[in-house]
């Protein structure tokens, strides 16, 4: 089973009526990914969303580590009339 840790900083500012700005900064990190057992560059992590292999899975061991960080901006607006 691949593990995943993460971690989100985030801050949110009303800046004016029915207004809101967010930022987050988040970071991941990913251990006991499927890899080869024989180095070949091949990571689960990198395989597409059809969730299976494109290579036998008898040959794969859970020592492969990724890692994700970045930021997130988001402006919003409640409903209203105005």
């Amino acid at each position: 089973m691949v593990k995943s840790d993460h971690y989100v900083l985030g801050y949110d500012l009303r800046f004016a009526y029915k207004w809101i700005a967010k930022v987050e900064l988040y970071h991941q990190v990913i251990t006991k990914a499927a890899v080869e057992k024989n180095f070949s560059g091949y990571s689960s992590l990198t395989e597409g969303e059809s969730f299976g292999y494109s290579i036998d899975k008898h040959s794969l061991v859970s020592k492969g580590k990724g890692s994700n960080m970045g930021i997130e901006l988001t402006l919003e607006k409640f409903f209203s009339k105005e």
